[in-house]
């Protein structure tokens, strides 16, 4: 009875040894945008980190690890046409894991939108990580459908809402569709909780520099 004991308590031990050595692994679903496809609006590179990992980046085709930049927030890429993007994590074991994204980004459409719809664009192409306040209403022009499913086709319509309750701050990916079906465009959501601004995340900033002389 007593080994059987052992054995289970061993096979618990590897289960959870292998649940949390995956959890803190980066992989491809971290990646929340740039997303393979072809573009009507300029992307960001938004990444989830996980803890205790560190990711490089490049648009240049080189190796992120020896000159790239070290991601710690979404970055604008501010490109057009045919792009490709290289990320490379390292994690705390040392692994490391290459992701290459390749995309295009076609801005110019001869389609006749509404002004509405053509701020929506502009907004959206000039900044690809648009934020949005839980409990407000967060409307896309009625000559789009979107979704925030990449397995979906975009079905719904007009407003987004999120009940002002929630507490959870995070990136959600958007994929829209106008009304000839052929344009798609391609976002990300930073859903706030209600009582967080972007003001008072700056009031959260852990450590302070006055004349470059003091830290604290």
């Amino acid at each position: 009875m007593n080994e059987m004991r052992l054995s289970v308590k061993k096979i618990i031990s590897i289960l959870l040894l292998f649940t949390f050595s995956k959890l803190f692994a980066f992989e491809e679903k971290n990646i929340l945008s740039p997303i393979s496809g072809v573009w009507k609006n300029k992307q960001a590179l938004v990444l989830n980190l996980e803890k205790g990992t560190d990711v490089y980046y490049s648009f240049t085709g080189s190796d992120p690890y020896v000159s790239g930049f070290s991601y710690d927030s979404p970055v604008l890429i501010d490109q057009t046409g045919d792009i490709t993007v290289k990320i490379t994590s390292i994690a705390q074991s040392g692994e490391r894991k290459d992701f290459t994204i390749e995309y295009n980004v076609e801005e110019n459409s001869e389609v006749e939108y509404s002004i509405q719809s053509k701020e929506f664009i502009n907004s959206i192409n000039q900044n690809p990580t648009v934020l949005y306040i839980s409990g407000t209403d967060f409307f896309i022009p009625s000559e789009f459908l979107y979704s925030l499913e990449n397995s979906k086709a975009p079905y719904l319509k007009s407003k987004l809402f999120l009940s002002g309750k929630n507490s959870v701050e995070r990136f959600v990916s958007c994929f829209a569709v106008d009304f000839t079906g052929n344009n798609f465009f391609h976002f990300v959501i930073q859903v706030l909780p209600a009582e967080k601004t972007t003001d008072s995340k700056a009031d959260n900033v852990p450590f302070e520099i006055s004349e470059w002389n003091n830290f604290s």
